[in-house]
Order: structure tokens, then C-alpha cells, then sequence
């Protein structure tokens, strides 16, 4: 087999390439760990840590949720992970200009770490890598959903089948 005929044929693989599995797996560490540090950062307010805890769980929640729809292919939760994460910086933004980052230095290492983690997983989200990712997943739940109907057919023939020979 040629070099031509081989780069013509189409690879089929069970799992998607490594290097846009590993582009989802950076993307959910630093996810999680721009959640955690988050948190950490409304920790230090006066707020009732039972509320801290109750909101951190629920966020990550939706962010099970969310990622879990981003391995079953869906574009439209990459879209929502990149705005809820946009969104978790606009919020976190009132919480690190009210500080003073000569007072307290490891509070400032702590949100200064938050935001590059959250501008990473931004920049991650939006690259060729990750939504390769997404491409690869979207279409091996098409294929699948298609092998599932042509089963249902061939079931309901080899039914069909039995009842008229009876």
C-alpha cells in the first residue's frame, strides 16, 4: 500500500487521539482546580462557610454535568463551559481588586493562580485540540445511535419473521 492510498483511507479508532484526550483531561484538572481555588478565594471573606460549601458544591455539579455532555460530543457544552467560566472570573473580579496584595502575599499567589487557570482553560477550550475532542466523541455517538436503529431493524425483522412461520 502507497503513502497516497494510505493518507486517503479514513483511521477508525475506538478512542479518540491523544493529544486531544489529553487537551479534555488539562482542561477538566484545571477546571476543577479553578473551582477549588475559587472557593478558596470566597473563603476568605466573611461568608458563612456552610454557604461557600453549598454554592462550591453545586458549581461542580454543573460542572459534572457539563463535562459530562462535552464526552458525549455535544458543542453546544463547550460553549456553556467556556461562558460559566467567563462567568466565574466576572464574579471573582470584585473579590481580588478588594484586597491588598502587600497585606496578604498568599492570597495574592492563591488569586493570581485562580485567574491563570481560568484564562487557561479559556484558551484550552477554544483550540483545535479540544474540539477535535469533541468532533471525534460527536461522531462515535452518531455511529453508535446508528448501529443501535439498524439492530432495532434487524430485530423487528427476525420477529416479523418468526410470527409468520408460526
Amino acid at each position: 500500500m502507497t503513502k497516497a492510498n494510505m493518507a486517503r483511507e479514513e483511521v477508525i479508532s475506538w478512542f479518540p487521539p491523544l493529544a486531544s484526550t489529553l487537551c479534555f483531561l488539562v482542561v477538566t484538572l484545571l477546571t476543577m482546580i479553578f473551582f477549588g481555588s475559587s472557593m478558596g478565594n470566597w473563603g476568605m471573606l466573611d461568608i458563612a462557610p456552610e454557604l461557600v460549601w453549598g454554592v462550591g458544591a453545586i458549581l461542580m455539579v454543573i460542572f459534572c454535568v457539563i463535562n459530562f455532555r462535552i464526552t458525549r460530543g455535544s458543542f453546544r457544552c463547550e460553549k456553556l463551559l467556556q461562558l460559566y467560566v467567563l462567568t466565574m472570573i466576572i464574579v471573582s473580579l470584585p473579590l481580588w481588586l478588594t484586597y491588598d496584595p502587600f497585606a496578604d502575599k498568599v492570597r495574592a499567589l492563591l488569586q493570581v493562580f485562580t485567574l491563570v487557570c481560568g484564562l487557561l482553560v479559556l484558551k484550552l477550550t477554544s483550540s483545535k485540540t479540544y474540539l477535535a475532542f469533541i468532533q471525534f466523541q460527536h461522531d462515535a455517538q452518531q455511529t453508535l445511535k446508528a448501529a443501535k436503529l439498524e439492530v432495532e431493524q434487524e430485530m423487528q425483522e427476525i420477529l416479523k419473521s418468526k410470527q409468520q412461520g408460526k
